[in-house]
């Protein structure tokens, strides 16, 4: 996410329109990454938009028959409730595929944020993250949102940028207004994408920063294969229904979990713990089987048939099928044999080497956590993390 979306993506938007785009990407450098205060009392994230605002109508980006056309999709829309839609169940089998790994990979994003939070000095407790993002995704079904609740990703860009609880209540706030008024549709004709691409920029790249400095010097290839899935993800997106590419098709399928799923597996290797590895290469292969992981969706029934994975509908004789479920499960299988092996010599013989002295990243070393008071102290929060992670 941090360099494909977060980073890639948001710098073909700047570079689309460099007379609005540059100046403000240049800014975030220079009052985040050198640590400029350019702006005074000003936040910096402010000054840049409001540096992008002049920018875009100097350039006719932001401009009047913009905001008027805008400004007619401002009215009481209020709230909608959708339980009705609970009345029928009868394509839920046909959406099922495609929801459960989504869900399972913004559970896993979950997990992941609340590490990330803790490296930069804030606990928080797990079982109540993971609870309150089931409970507000529901609650948010009801009213009709297609959108799974999680947290924020990039906590400790938001931190630098002098966010606290006060971020979230505000962005609750705004966003609930400006949901139904309507007022989104005014806010993106006001300030052009090019000014607030540089600041998401800024959080992909924390993002990244963080992995790397949490991590010894001989896992870095983890962190390659582990960021090849979400640039496939976005790349697949490029033209029209996707690039005609199996293999960058597979990588891009369930993008999120596979890059976890595979960092997992290539950290064990590195680090020589060969059983967890065994373990992990298996856990891949069945969720490939099941179709979690390298496919459209999810579904036992397609474990040996082809699935349309690029659809041409003016010409569906030309329409690209990705290679069967078993195939990626096979592949996975293989692997496992010389684990396994492996595995069994170091265990039993000397003929492998034992595993690496184990990493300890700097956030477990620092006794200045601070504890979020939510009803879980510091140790209990340490042992649901590790756990989680077993």
């Amino acid at each position: 996410i941090g360099i494909a979306f977060l980073g890639l993506s948001q710098a073909t938007l700047i570079f689309a329109n460099p007379v609005v785009g540059i100046l403000p990407l240049y800014l975030v450098v220079i009052g985040y990454f050198a640590d400029i205060n350019f702006a005074g009392p000003v936040p910096i994230s402010l000054a840049i938009i409001l540096v992008s605002i002049i920018l875009g109508a100097a350039d006719d980006v932001v401009n009047k028959d913009a905001l008027s056309a805008a400004a007619e999709d401002v009215a009481a829309y209020g709230l909608s409730f959708a339980g009705d839609a609970l009345g029928d169940w009868s394509e839920v089998s046909i959406y099922i595929g495609t929801i459960f790994p989504v869900a399972l990979a913004a559970a896993a994003g979950t997990l992941m944020n609340v590490i990330s939070a803790k490296k930069a000095g804030d606990s928080y407790p797990l079982k109540e993250t993971m609870i309150s993002d089931g409970f507000g995704t529901m609650i948010g079904a009801f009213f009709g949102t297609p959108f799974g609740t999680s947290v924020y990703i990039g906590h400790p860009a938001y931190k630098r940028f002098g966010a606290g609880i006060g971020y979230s209540l505000i962005n609750c706030v705004v966003f609930f207004f400006f949901a139904i008024f309507g007022i989104f549709a005014v806010a993106a004709a006001l300030v052009p994408p090019q000014g607030t691409a540089p600041l998401l920029i800024y959080v992909g790249f924390m993002i990244c920063k963080e992995a790397l400095e949490e991590m010894p010097n001989r896992q870095y290839p983890t962190f390659i294969i582990g960021i090849l899935p979400a640039l496939s993800d976005f790349a697949s997106t490029l033209i029209g229904t996707g690039i005609p590419n199996i293999g960058l098709q597979a990588l891009a399928k369930s993008s999120i979990l596979l890059a976890l799923v595979q960092s997992t597996i290539w950290w064990y290797i590195i680090e020589r713990h060969l059983a967890q590895a065994t373990a992990w290469t298996l856990a891949a292969a069945i969720l490939a089987g099941l179709g979690v992981i390298h496919q459209p969706a999810a579904s036992g029934e397609n474990f040996n048939k082809q699935q349309v994975l690029i659809q041409d509908f003016s010409d569906p004789a030309n329409s690209l099928f990705q290679t069967e479920q078993w195939r990626f499960m096979v592949g996975y299988l293989l692997v496992i044999v010389p684990l396994a092996i492996l595995a069994a010599l170091q265990k039993y013989t000397d003929k492998v080497d034992p595993p690496r002295e184990p990493y300890v990243p700097t956030y477990e070393k620092d006794e200045n956590v601070v504890v979020s008071h939510a009803g879980i102290d510091a140790s209990d929060a340490d042992i649901a993390l590790k756990e989680a992670s077993l």
